[in-house]
């Protein structure tokens, strides 16, 4: 048994059970998973455990991680090799177009059990010359690799130091029918497809900077594709003009990078389940976005500069708002809060805001941290006349405590103008410094008054 100088035994990875030293090995990189098979007996034969060997990332530019260019070939094939017939992930990032060919040689050998292929081109020049040798090589790599790959379900490609979108004028997706499950392009990178495609029946979520033909092709072979990424083109920060989403019978899910498109598809949005802007968008669009529900919103969440919609059937409507002009912004949420019986926020100071009064709110959702504290403004106070339950929830992990103010929580709840106000909940993570006290140092106006602590995080989190 090892031993420190103060007698005290010295932990060893030899104590551990086998499957939690296993845990333990499986978040160190494979590099150093190399270097810990020679420390030891014991390290070389948990070192050397299949399921150790089967997510790979690897540099191709020295000094931008592991790389590729100073790594002996023989041990990364041996390395390959330990993995036996486990399904491979396989993250290759700063790929130089020269460095194509070295790739294909390690991994052709093993593109048969491969499920996940993430790769990110790094040209330096952007010009017409390099562009077209850029394709040639990377036309190669994907004629090598991805028609040999009949497990593949993840691909994800993107380039860096192009002046033009790079177009794949070729299948990429190999003729396994249904295989394919998620498809991701860079907004460098486009794909023809211009004949059916059957590997893309199984597509369920695909993003990139797709027109509308590219997007009629989707339609046409991806017909169970639930979730869609619209980019902008990175050049103008717009969207090619695109004209209807009805094609896709079984979308749930869109996101866009732009609002460029929004008057053009804003008619499309009443079937789908789940619509997300990733940038502010007009004022006027948020109300439209908002008739775009089934009915008043009955829940709205504001989480930084996003705000969302719920509706009673569950389906989403969110946006950013503009962080230049938040009192106006205050003032766009204080026109959707009509009906709304839930109220998620990540600043308190919301309130003060856009909510004068939420007569049918029964329900409200701080979300708080360490750093948490409220002044109350010297406007008037919000009415909450129906509001019953006030959670405050933890934007972190359920595991990770916190330590908050008790008095800044009363400070909050003080400020409320909320007669019916009976239950306060805590999530179990946050710990009160101050002291929880009693009941009767809380604002709580019911006879049936409750003050707890909530195992269970607010619905969906920050998500």
């Amino acid at each position: 048994m090892m031993e420190v100088d103060s007698g005290v035994p010295y932990p060893h990875v030899s104590w551990l059970p086998h499957e939690l030293a296993l845990r333990i090995f499986r978040l160190v990189h494979w590099t150093d998973l190399l270097s810990a098979k020679g420390v030891s007996k014991l390290w070389h034969n948990l070192a050397s455990e299949p399921a150790l060997w089967t997510h790979w990332q690897l540099s191709l530019v020295p000094g931008a991680g592991p790389s590729l260019p100073y790594l002996r070939l023989e041990s990364l094939e041996h390395a390959l090799s330990l993995s036996a017939a486990y399904p491979l992930t396989i993250e290759l990032s700063n790929v130089l177009p020269a460095y194509c060919p070295l790739v294909q040689d390690l991994l052709s050998g093993e593109m048969y059990r491969m499920q996940t292929l993430r790769v990110h081109f790094l040209v330096f020049q952007g010009t017409a010359t390099t562009d077209s040798a850029a394709l040639e090589n990377v036309g190669e790599f994907f004629e090598c690799l991805c028609y040999g790959a009949p497990q593949l379900r993840v691909l994800e490609l993107r380039a860096t130091g192009l002046y033009t979108q790079l177009e794949l004028p070729f299948d990429v997706f190999g003729s396994e029918p249904g295989v394919l499950r998620e498809l991701s392009l860079g907004d460098d990178l486009r794909i023809s497809i211009a004949e059916p495609t059957p590997a893309l029946t199984g597509l369920t979520r695909a993003s990139g900077s797709f027109d509308q033909m590219q997007l009629d092709v989707l339609a046409r072979d991806a017909p169970h594709l639930e979730e869609l990424q619209l980019h902008a083109v990175p050049y103008t920060q717009a969207f090619i003009p695109l004209t209807s989403l009805r094609a896709f019978t079984q979308l749930h899910t869109v996101e866009f990078t732009t609002n460029s498109n929004f008057s053009a598809l804003v008619a499309d949005f009443a079937a789908i389940r789940h619509v997300r802007f990733l940038c502010p968008i007009q004022d006027e669009d948020v109300l439209r976005l908002r008739d775009t529900l089934h009915g008043l919103p009955i829940e709205i969440r504001i989480l930084g500069q996003q705000v969302t919609l719920v509706d009673s059937r569950g389906y989403t409507r969110s946006c950013l708002l503009n962080a230049d002009a938040r009192g106006k912004a205050g003032l766009v949420i204080a026109s959707l809060t009509r009906g709304v019986e839930r109220v998620a926020l990540a600043s308190a100071e919301w309130l003060a805001l856009g909510f004068a009064s939420l007569p049918s709110v029964l329900e409200i959702t701080v979300y708080v941290d360490e750093s948490f504290h409220f002044l109350a403004p010297q406007d008037e106070r919000p009415s909450l006349p129906a509001l019953r339950l006030v959670r405050f929830a933890s934007p972190f992990p359920a595991s990770q405590a916190i330590i908050v103010r008790a008095g800044a929580l009363q400070a909050f709840l003080q400020y409320l103008h909320a007669p019916a106000l009976d239950t306060i909940l805590l999530h179990t993570s946050i710990e009160l410094y101050e002291g929880l006290g009693s009941v009767e140092t809380w604002p709580l106006h019911s006879s049936g008054r409750r003050l707890a602590y909530d195992s269970a995080q607010a619905r969906d989190g920050l998500a």
